[in-house]
């Protein structure tokens, strides 16, 4: 992330995002990043019968390092956001992924509606 960002030419087209990055002893642990552009929520949930507002944030690539998953550490990442105040988040997850889908319920995300490419919609109202 930090070589994408540190290129001029795309930090326009980060500057709406927040990345998040676990680095323990040198080594990458996990990671995501969220969103507030409108144009970007309206375009990704046009996949979707189903509306949500500009004031939710997209929660995206959800990423933990092979050695450090079935660890919690997603759980954790996730939960210090999530309880950081009264902000709304949505999320997209392949319905084939049961540890992510498993873990987007535990954190307190419904699932809103499915789409034709088995990717389920998740809603979290703080």
């Amino acid at each position: 992330y930090y070589n994408i960002l540190s290129n001029k030419n795309n930090r326009k087209r980060f500057s709406n995002r927040i990345f998040y990055l676990l680095i323990m002893n040198n080594e990458y642990v996990a990671n995501f990043n969220t969103s507030s552009e409108s144009s970007q929520i309206k375009h990704m949930l046009q996949r979707f019968n189903y509306k949500i507002n500009t004031f939710y944030k997209k929660i995206s690539v959800v990423l933990v390092n092979p050695k450090y998953r079935r660890l919690g550490v997603a759980y954790k990442m996730l939960n210090l956001l999530l309880g950081k105040g009264k902000q709304k988040y949505y999320l997209i997850a392949d319905k084939s992924n049961l540890p992510a889908v498993k873990l987007y319920e535990k954190l307190g995300f419904v699932e809103k509606a499915e789409n034709k490419d088995d990717e389920i919609l998740f809603t979290k109202n703080e």
